[in-house]
C-alpha cells in the first residue's frame, strides 16, 4: 500500500506543472470569455438600434435597453408579448404572413417596414431586419434589429406628395414645362406640348434643337443659353428671376409658333449646373396684337402727317392748275402756227409735254388730298387683284416678272370703290416690278388673299432687294421715294395709304434688306345684313 502511495506521489510530482498550466489556461480563457461577453453586451445595450430575440412562436424573449427610446416601454414590460402586439392593423396581416414564411427559412434574413404604437399612443415607422437563428445552438431564436425611420418615411412621403403636386401642376398647365441636360437633350416634357406644337410627348422629346427651332431662333437660343450661364449666379444673388427669350418653334403641321421661353439651371449638390428647366408660353397672339398696335400707331402718326401735307398739297395743286392750263393751251396754240421753224416747234412740244407732266403731278396731289369722291359698293377683292394683274400683264412679262397667286375661294365681299382699289394694287405691283427689274432684271410676285378676324387680307410679296429698316418706317410718307431723283414723285404709296384708310382698312409693309418686301392690305368684310341691304337697294334702283 505504501508502495502505491509513493508511486502516486511520484506521478503527481512529475506532472504537477502540467496541471498547473492547465488551470492557468482555463482561468485565462474564462476571463477572456467574460471580457468578450461584456464587450458585446455593452455594444448591444448602448446601441441606438434595438436588438430583440424572439421564440419560434413570435413571443419576445429579450429586448435591449434602447427599446425604451424606440417605443417608450421598458424592456421587461415587453418580455413574453407577441411580435404582433401594438402593430398597426393595416400592417398586421402582412407582417404575420412574412413571419410565417420566414420561420421556414432557417439561416435566412428578412426586412420589413411596419408601424408600431408608441407608449404615448402615437404611431412610429419601424425598420426591422430579422435573422433566423433557430438552428444556432448558441441562440435558438430569431434576432431582430429595429430602428425608428419615422422621420425618413415622413420626408419621403412629403417628397412624394410634393412631386405629385408639382407633377399635377406641370401636367395641367397650358404652359409647357421641360427639363433637359446641358446638351439640350430633353429629360422631361409636360403633356401640354401637344397643344402647343402638335407633337406627342414622345415625339417632342425625340426632336433635336435643330429640328425644333427656326435657324434664327436657334442662334438666339444658343446665345441666350451662354448669357444665362454667365449671369445665372449674379441673378440668384440679386434675387431676380431667370431671363426670358422669344423663340420661333416649328409645329408638326409645318407652321410656326412664337414662344416665350423662361430658362433656369438645375444645380447639383456642388452648386454647378447639371441641366435646364424651361417654361414655354405661346405668345403668338400677343405678338399679333402688338404688331397690330404698332401698325395702328404708325398709321395714326402717318395720318396726322398726311392730313397736314394733304391740306398743303390741295392748295398747291389748285394754285398750279390755272397756270399749267394756260401753259398747255398756249403751247398747243403755238404749235399750230405754220411760220414756226422746226427747232422752235420742238421746243413748244417739249413745253407742252412738261406741262402735261406737271398737270399729272397736280392730279396726284389732289388725289392724295382725298378730293375725289368714292363710289363704294360690295365688291370682290379677288376680282380687283385679277383685273390689276391683267392691266400689268404685258409690263410684267417684258420685265421677266412671274406671278404666283393663291386667292382664297369664296372670299367675303368688301365695301369699296372698285377703281380706287384697283389703283392701289396697280401701284403696289408697279413698285414691286420696278424694284425687281432694277435689282435683278427678273423676279416673282406672290399674291395671296384670305379672310382673317373679320377682315379680308391681301398679301403681295416680291423677291426684290428689300427695304432698309429706316426707309421702311418712311415708306408711306408723302414725297418719300427710294428711286433716283426724277424717277417718281413719292406720292404713290401715300395715295394708296389714304385710299385704304378711307375704306376703313390698313396697309403696312414688312421687309428685310436682300430678302424682298411684302405689302399687306386689310379691309373690313361687309356684314351680311349690310350686304343684303345693298343688294336690295341696287335691285330697286335698276327696277326704276
Amino acid at each position: 500500500m505504501k508502495a502505491e502511495n509513493d508511486m502516486l506521489v511520484s506521478v503527481y510530482e512529475e506532472h504537477s506543472h502540467v496541471l498547473t498550466d492547465l488551470y492557468l489556461d482555463l482561468e485565462a480563457a474564462q476571463k477572456a470569455l467574460s471580457r468578450q461577453e461584456e464587450y458585446f453586451r455593452s455594444l448591444i445595450e448602448k446601441s441606438q438600434d434595438t436588438i430583440a430575440v424572439l421564440n419560434n412562436d413570435g413571443t419576445i424573449r429579450y429586448e435591449s435597453p434602447s427599446y425604451e427610446g424606440l417605443l417608450g416601454f421598458k424592456p421587461e414590460e415587453r418580455i413574453g408579448n407577441g411580435i404582433l402586439d401594438r402593430i398597426h392593423p393595416d400592417d398586421m396581416s402582412t407582417l404575420s404572413e412574412l413571419f410565417a414564411q420566414f420561420l421556414q427559412e432557417r439561416g435566412g434574413t428578412v426586412q420589413a417596414e411596419v408601424r408600431a404604437q408608441h407608449k404615448d399612443n402615437t404611431w412610429r415607422w419601424i425598420e426591422a431586419i430579422g435573422s433566423n437563428l433557430l438552428d444556432d445552438p448558441a441562440v435558438t431564436g430569431i434576432v431582430v434589429n429595429m430602428r425608428d425611420i419615422t422621420e425618413r418615411k415622413e420626408a419621403v412621403e412629403a417628397l412624394r406628395e410634393s412631386e405629385a403636386r408639382y407633377r399635377l401642376l406641370a401636367e395641367n398647365v397650358t404652359d409647357v414645362i421641360t427639363s433637359t441636360d446641358l446638351n439640350m437633350k430633353p429629360t422631361y416634357m409636360s403633356p401640354s406640348v401637344t397643344g402647343l406644337l402638335g407633337y406627342t410627348v414622345e415625339e417632342a422629346m425625340g426632336r433635336t434643337i435643330e429640328e425644333s427651332l427656326t435657324p434664327a431662333s436657334r442662334e438666339l437660343a444658343v446665345d441666350a443659353l451662354a448669357e444665362q450661364l454667365t449671369s445665372d449666379g449674379e441673378r440668384r444673388a440679386a434675387g431676380t428671376g431667370p431671363a426670358g427669350v422669344e423663340l420661333e418653334f416649328y409645329r408638326k403641321d409645318g407652321s410656326t409658333v412664337w414662344v416665350e421661353a423662361t430658362v433656369s439651371f438645375m444645380l447639383n449638390s456642388d452648386g454647378k449646373p447639371e441641366g435646364l428647366v424651361s417654361v414655354l408660353r405661346d405668345i403668338t397672339e400677343r405678338r399679333r396684337v402688338e404688331k397690330e398696335r404698332w401698325n395702328m400707331e404708325q398709321q395714326l402718326r402717318l395720318s396726322g402727317r398726311l392730313a397736314a401735307v394733304g391740306e398743303l398739297a390741295s392748295g398747291v395743286a389748285h394754285e398750279l392748275n390755272n397756270p399749267l392750263t394756260a401753259i398747255q393751251a398756249y403751247s398747243q396754240y403755238l404749235s399750230l402756227k405754220r411760220d414756226l421753224d422746226e427747232s422752235s416747234k420742238n421746243d413748244v412740244e417739249i413745253i407742252y409735254a412738261e406741262a402735261q407732266r406737271a398737270s399729272s403731278i397736280t392730279a396726284n396731289l389732289l388725289s392724295f388730298a382725298h378730293r375725289q369722291e368714292s363710289a363704294k359698293c360690295p365688291i370682290s377683292l379677288n376680282e380687283v387683284i385679277e383685273r390689276s394683274l391683267e392691266l400689268k400683264a404685258s409690263g410684267l412679262t417684258a420685265s421677266n416678272i412671274g406671278v404666283v397667286t393663291e386667292l382664297e375661294r369664296d372670299l367675303p365681299k368688301i365695301m369699296a370703290d372698285f377703281q380706287q382699289m384697283q389703283h392701289v394694287f396697280v401701284n403696289i405691283i408697279t413698285n414691286a416690278e420696278q424694284a425687281m427689274a432694277a435689282a435683278h432684271g427678273q423676279g416673282t410676285i406672290s399674291v395671296k388673299t384670305r379672310a382673317l378676324d373679320g377682315k379680308v387680307q391681301a398679301l403681295l410679296a416680291d423677291d426684290g432687294p428689300g427695304i432698309t429698316e429706316d426707309d421702311l418706317g418712311r415708306l408711306f410718307d408723302p414725297f418719300f421715294t427710294t428711286r433716283d431723283v426724277g424717277n417718281g414723285t413719292g406720292l404713290g404709296l401715300s395715295i394708296c395709304f389714304g385710299t385704304v384708310q378711307e375704306h376703313g382698312g390698313s396697309i403696312y409693309a414688312t421687309s428685310k434688306l436682300g430678302e424682298g418686301t411684302t405689302l399687306t392690305v386689310e379691309l373690313p368684310i361687309v356684314p351680311e345684313g349690310q350686304l343684303h341691304r345693298e343688294r336690295a337697294e341696287s335691285a330697286e334702283a335698276q327696277g326704276k
